[in-house]
């Protein structure tokens, strides 16, 4: 009787024992700290923290950002993962919106003058809306040929100067008679000399002149 007690005895002590030794593993197990490390998009470490496993951790950091580039500008929205309940050592990594940049674009008229400007996204192909003009001059008239530089697509802020092809001008010449009878008339160039070619025999001496239109140099 005495040994079967003794046996009891010890087999209650071990399931204490090793109730014990599960209720400390369970202790230490729920008290451990793991740690949250929070980058940037580009691997920069941001902060690390260390909270008890099983919790979630927070970032009290500035908010990160991304430098734009030609293309984008970048808006920070959050982690990945989502920050959350954490029972290991865990990396979040800072996630962003892009937004596509816009760039003044500006189309000049034949004087000088602005014709147009707007803001239009990176890559896209800008266009004018309006035709450019340049006033006539004595000798010259002008129509639009294209515009300079070519146009290409959006990389950055641009400008295009039109250029035009020029047309000589041309005026009506006439001679007349002493009478104001028109005895010759025609067309010339800018530049060109006019001459008479009719007869002059039916004509008083020092009554032939002759008139125009616009100016002949």
């Amino acid at each position: 009787m005495p040994r079967q007690v003794n046996n009891i005895s010890k087999l209650i002590t071990l399931r204490l024992t090793l109730a014990l030794v599960m209720l400390c593993a369970l202790s230490a197990a729920s008290f451990a700290q793991v740690t949250a490390t929070f980058k940037n998009y580009n691997g920069a470490v941001l902060q690390t923290v260390k909270v008890k496993r099983g919790t979630a951790p927070k970032y009290t950091g500035a908010t990160p950002t991304r430098a734009a580039d030609a293309q984008y500008t970048y808006t920070f929205k959050g982690w990945s993962p989502t920050v959350g309940v954490i029972t290991q050592n865990t990396t979040f990594t800072a996630q962003f919106t892009a937004t596509v940049r816009k760039y003044t674009i500006t189309f000049k008229n034949g004087d000088g003058s602005t014709l147009q400007s707007s803001s239009v996204e990176y890559g896209a192909t800008p266009s004018c809306s309006s035709t450019p003009t340049k006033a006539a001059t004595a000798q010259y008239t002008y129509t639009f040929k294209a515009w300079s530089p070519a146009i290409a697509k959006v990389t950055g802020a641009a400008t295009y100067t039109p250029t035009f092809n020029q047309t000589v001008r041309s005026y009506a010449i006439k001679f007349v008679d002493g009478d104001g009878k028109t005895v010759q008339s025609s067309t010339l160039q800018y530049g060109a000399t006019p001459s008479y070619t009719g007869s002059t025999r039916l004509l008083q001496p020092n009554t032939l002149t002759h008139s125009r239109r616009g100016v002949l140099q």
